[in-house]
């Protein structure tokens, strides 16, 4: 009898338990998840700078072969650089 008195008193006391781990959890959780979003929308913005910067990067390097090819039929032609102001 004694056992069943003391299982009738823990079981709201761990009910009440659960729900005090709920409330705490949960404003943690949701602190997590908000740090998680921005985090992920930084990851997004970073990866979309990364493909803004490998464009330029590629639009500079596709000049600066430009640059080359013309320094080249420059040099084969036997001209100055000077007269093309080419640098």
């Amino acid at each position: 009898m004694f056992l069943s008195r003391f299982r009738a008193l823990r079981r709201p006391t761990t009910t009440l338990r659960n729900a005090r781990s709920y409330a705490v959890a949960s404003p943690l959780k949701a602190g997590v998840s908000a740090k998680f979003d921005a985090f992920r929308s930084l990851e997004e913005e970073n990866a979309r700078l990364l493909r803004v910067v490998e464009k330029r990067v590629g639009e500079r390097l596709k000049l600066k072969s430009e640059v080359r090819i013309l320094h080249e039929i420059v040099r084969m032609l036997g001209l100055k650089r000077s007269l093309l102001d080419i640098r």
